[in-house]
């Protein structure tokens, strides 16, 4: 029998120094990339509550929803995309599933954000029931919730 001479390969030197090397630049990366899944996930948030902030404004205007209060927009405890109307508000006499809908939001998301936008209709007359859109005002804050 012949035994092989020259049979190059690696020592368990070289490979232990290869798995430091490799653990070393996963501890420097991995920070930045679980930063960057955040950004993106505020940024998807933020994106669906401009659109919640239009649907407002517009369907406000032409007299579908009508009242007082609040509309959250926030990532659920399902992390799930949630859209809520706050006690006051109407949506043409319905809950806010319709709304949603309206708002073309896509509730199947999945968006792990700590950020809460809240869009807040007010009176500026001190009416409860608003049905002009020039006696309200519309703005919409940011709430972190500090989860």
């Amino acid at each position: 029998m012949r035994i092989k001479r020259g049979n190059k390969g690696f020592s368990l030197v070289e490979l232990i120094i290869v798995m430091a090397i490799m653990v070393a630049l996963v501890a420097v990366i991995a920070p930045q990339y679980v930063k960057y899944v955040k950004q993106s996930h505020d940024a998807v948030l933020a994106n669906a509550a401009e659109e919640v902030l239009s649907a407002v404004r517009t369907e406000y205007g032409v007299g579908n929803m009508t009242g007082v209060g609040d509309v959250t927009v926030k990532g659920g405890d399902d992390g799930k995309l949630s859209v809520t109307l706050g006690e006051g508000i109407e949506y043409n006499g319905a809950n806010g599933e319709e709304f949603i809908s309206v708002c073309g939001v896509d509730q199947g998301k999945t968006i792990k954000s700590n950020i809460i936008y809240v869009i807040k209709i007010r009176s500026v007359t001190n009416d409860v029931y608003i049905m002009k859109p020039e006696d309200a005002s519309i703005e919409m804050e940011v709430i972190e919730n500090g989860d």
